[in-house]
């Protein structure tokens, strides 16, 4: 009799749980998605703050509508590279396609950058190859700063020092402000960020690119068996919320506004 009762106890607690499978099959199958980066800011910012970067914003509204969470972890950006593409984490935040060859990439993008030449020198601009003889820019271990500035700097005609760390912009821009360096390759809304926070003797300015922009994206590990389902959940969510008005509330909390209303 008592065994009765068990299997009888048992089957009822299965057919509740095939219920809420069907109703919500999302909440049933919830997971934690993790996210690495280092800092860069706007995009993706300080780990455990109120204001952790608009793409961790995106992820965590999206992924929550089908009952997932979103863990986001900030280490060197080489590193997060690596271990997403090994499989031990789930994506990386702030990847252009040159960044990440072979992850899996939602169709529909995330931000868009556009990187710049940057200095503390009043009278350099760019003005072609020959304006960069001379000239050591300061970049991040492991960055693609797009296609064309990657080519220029792949030909040897571009010349860099790189940094690495969780927050590698802060030490380029602290190398600016000592006078250790005097010229940046940056995204310009990311540059426009970190300045606020460091007073510098020379103001830093834009001094042209040749970078016309490109997407930016959350990219998923190639290692991964959901990735394709996430980079999907992803594309799908950036259309609703976008509709909705709730991108550009996420946007103005970092003072700028959707890419593809500029």
């Amino acid at each position: 009799m008592a065994r009765t009762k068990k299997l009888n106890a048992r089957a009822w607690l299965t057919s509740i749980i095939f219920l809420i499978v069907l109703q919500f099959p999302g909440y049933a199958l919830a997971e934690t998605i993790t996210i690495v980066a280092d800092e860069w800011c706007p995009y993706n910012c300080e780990e455990n703050s109120d204001l952790p970067g608009f793409l961790i914003e995106i992820a965590r509204l999206v992924f929550s509508a089908h009952g997932h969470s979103v863990r986001y972890i900030v280490m060197p950006w080489k590193r997060a590279v690596y271990e997403v593409e090994q499989g031990r984490f789930n994506a990386i935040a702030g990847a252009l396609k040159n960044d990440a060859p072979g992850f899996v990439f939602p169709e529909t993008e995330n931000g868009f950058s556009q990187n710049g030449f940057f200095t503390n020198r009043p009278e350099w601009n760019y003005s072609g190859k020959k304006s960069l003889s001379g000239i050591i820019f300061g970049t991040v271990r492991g960055y693609s700063y797009g296609a064309a500035i990657d080519a220029l700097i792949n030909q040897g005609v571009l010349k860099t020092e790189e940094v690495g760390g969780k927050a590698p912009i802060r030490l380029n821009i602290e190398k600016l402000a000592r006078g250790r360096i005097n010229f940046l390759i940056e995204e310009k809304s990311v540059l426009a960020h970190h300045v606020k926070t460091v007073q510098l003797i020379n103001p830093v300015r834009y001094a042209g690119t040749v970078d016309h922009g490109e997407p930016v994206f959350i990219a998923f590990s190639p290692k991964n068996p959901n990735s394709k389902k996430y980079a999907k959940l992803l594309s799908d969510g950036m259309k609703k919320i976008r509709q909705s008005g709730d991108l550009n509330a996420i946007m103005a909390k970092y003072g700028l506004k959707d890419w593809q209303q500029k």
